[in-house]
């Protein structure tokens, strides 16, 4: 059992984003700026998206998990942790050692991977309103919302190239499976859907390496 209900849950992240307002609103600029770098990339676009991803995590792990969801689940200590972890790794990859590019491609993992980024950005933050007060405050947006965060960051991760790719999203796709079992125990079924999208993905990125990369036209 958990400590708290499907209701609780998204009141949880209702509270949240209140206390942070207007801060939710920088969640949607950072899908659009990295929605931007990956179809229009450059030379500095792995930097710059990477940088989105790192506020996302670190905001994620530290902002929900550690400060605010630590009063309802005993776990959201560890899980803040594994947050950290996670950005310092997104850091090291896309920011120090530049081992990945990030642009769209059309074809299967590109239309997966804006599909993805759809469900993470606005989809999910609607499932959110229909479960919470309908408000917008009760929407769980990217950067302030691990679902959300997870979603998109997979995504993203899809359209990039790199052998750095795979080990970035075990992460992601691990949590794709503890939000599973989460929304499973508390009776929404929806949650189920997670865990098949984190291995759609994986498998779709073990894939892309045998397709030899292309070069990032720089303007």
């Amino acid at each position: 059992m958990l400590p708290f209900t499907i209701d609780t849950y998204f009141v949880a992240i209702e509270q949240y984003n209140r206390a942070i307002w207007p801060l939710a609103f920088v969640g949607y600029a950072l899908v659009l700026i990295a929605i931007g770098f990956v179809l229009r990339p450059h030379k500095h676009s792995a930097r710059a998206v990477g940088v989105v991803l790192v506020i996302a995590w670190l905001w994620s792990g530290i902002g929900f998990h550690l400060l605010h969801f630590s009063t309802l689940n005993f776990a959201a200590p560890a899980y803040a942790g594994l947050f950290l972890f996670q950005a310092v790794l997104m850091g090291w990859a896309c920011l120090f050692r530049g081992k990945l590019t990030f642009r769209f491609v059309p074809g299967v993992p590109g239309m997966v991977g804006l599909t993805l980024a759809t469900i993470g950005a606005v989809i999910w933050p609607l499932v959110g309103l229909m479960f919470g007060s309908g408000e917008f405050a009760a929407a769980p947006v990217f950067g302030a919302d691990p679902t959300a965060t997870v979603l998109f960051t997979l995504a993203i991760l899809l359209l990039s190239e790199g052998r750095a790719v795979l080990w970035l999203a075990i992460i992601p796709v691990l949590w794709t499976f503890v939000d599973g079992a989460t929304f499973f125990v508390l009776e929404v079924p929806v949650g189920l859907v997670f865990p098949i999208m984190g291995l759609v993905v994986f498998v779709l990125m073990v894939l892309k390496r045998r397709v030899p990369r292309a070069t990032v036209q720089e303007e």
